[in-house]
């Protein structure tokens, strides 16, 4: 009995996940009501995601409508300059010839994971040359400028006098700027930073640039290391020359943008000129999953649009099926989803070289640097490979 009961929970699940007839897979879907037996054991961040980013809505009218916190970005600080205007992206400032790069990530409340996390994401970059034979004194991620998106309350504002729960300790700034970061100083307006801040890492998609010059930026976890999957999916798409990348890197994928995990690059003013007036009117903003439900609805229309997307993906399994909150949550393959917004498109996915590891379940669990180089796998980037000569080309200064 019990065994007819499993299997019956999974054909049901399974039976949301469907391909039409002339082999397209279509945008809309059932919901996987399997997902409403395997959400209760999930860990809370989990829950939160499937109620209300990826598979149903449970606060109507939003949580903040009709006074939606709004982005004040009030001050950069880089290597030693302080700016109402970003500095890392102005030309003098570049650490490649070619363009400005920037990695962005947001940072914020007093869970020291994410700090600790993030310098050992910085120096992840020169594990990854020394467990792959790179001899280049810059190369890789050192062409990148790290940039901090954090709370702090501006001085001249109209809650100067209010405490911004969520800012960084001295010390935390200090360590940063010293590492090589950009900091970005954000003030919401509200009492604490919140999920809101979440948002703030986005904005680097809206920065222009002067005629001729390029930015070309990622978008990431504080808390999460680059290890040479990644680092190899970043180096094929720049090699490749596709306006946006995903990294569906995860046997799991609940939508098609991962907040922590995409890029993208533009001349001029891009897709988002409008993207700080976009989020100050999205009504969801409070909640964990917030931030790829504006992604999803806000953002992917416009990069589909692009006709220019390179998604690295890994083999789906009958785990990818049973735990999608419905059919096509992911928009794989991404062909098939430009076509509903550019029929001339370039749009493509590619699979990771073979027997390249990505350590997910590691990462999942928040192991740190150390824990992970005892693995040298977890970086191998296959360099001696065709594919892998590309993308060391791609990096290189």
């Amino acid at each position: 009995m019990l065994k007819y009961c499993l299997l019956s929970i999974l054909f049901a699940g399974l039976s949301c996940v469907s391909v039409s007839g002339d082999g397209q897979v279509h945008t809309k879907g059932r919901h996987n009501h399997l997902v409403s037996v395997i959400k209760p054991v999930m860990p809370e961040r989990f829950r939160g995601a499937y109620n209300h980013t990826l598979y149903y809505d449970d606060r109507a009218g939003g949580d903040c409508q009709p006074n939606c916190p709004q982005i004040d970005i009030w001050q950069y600080e880089y290597l030693g300059k302080v700016s109402s205007k970003p500095i890392s992206t102005q030309k003098a400032f570049w650490k490649s010839p070619k363009e400005a790069r920037i990695i962005a990530y947001s940072l914020f409340g007093k869970n020291p994971i994410y700090y600790q996390g993030l310098l050992g994401f910085l120096k992840s970059f020169q594990t990854l040359k020394r467990l792959n034979n790179i001899q280049d004194k810059i190369w890789g991620f050192d062409t990148f400028v790290p940039r901090v998106y954090i709370p702090k309350r501006n001085p001249n504002g109209p809650m100067k006098d209010t405490p911004l729960e969520g800012e960084l300790e001295p010390y935390q700034i200090q360590t940063l700027l010293e590492a090589g970061c950009e900091l970005v100083y954000v003030d919401n307006g509200l009492k604490k930073a919140s999920k809101d801040a979440t948002f703030w890492r986005f904005m680097v998609a809206a920065e222009p640039m002067p005629e001729g010059q390029k930015i070309r930026y990622i978008v990431h976890d504080a808390d999460w290391i680059m290890t040479g999957a990644e680092a190899f999916a970043v180096g094929e798409w720049m090699a490749l020359g596709h306006q946006y990348h995903r990294s569906h890197l995860q046997p799991i994928c609940l939508g098609p943008l991962t907040a922590s995990w995409w890029a993208g690059s533009h001349t001029g003013k891009g897709s988002f000129a409008d993207l700080k007036e976009a989020i100050s009117f999205f009504p969801y903003r409070m909640k964990y999953g917030d931030d790829e439900l504006f992604l999803r609805d806000i953002m992917w229309p416009r990069m589909k649009q692009s006709g220019s997307i390179l998604t690295h993906v890994t083999k789906r399994t009958w785990v990818s099926n049973v735990v999608s909150p419905y059919q096509g949550s992911c928009e794989e393959p991404t062909k098939s989803y430009c076509n509903s917004m550019n029929l001339d498109n370039q749009c493509e996915d590619l699979e990771l070289p073979e027997n390249m590891e990505y350590p997910y379940k590691e990462l999942s669990f928040r192991k740190g640097l150390a824990k992970l180089e005892k693995k040298p796998k977890f970086f191998d980037m296959k360099l001696q490979t065709e594919r892998g000569r590309r993308v060391y080309e791609a990096l290189k200064l």
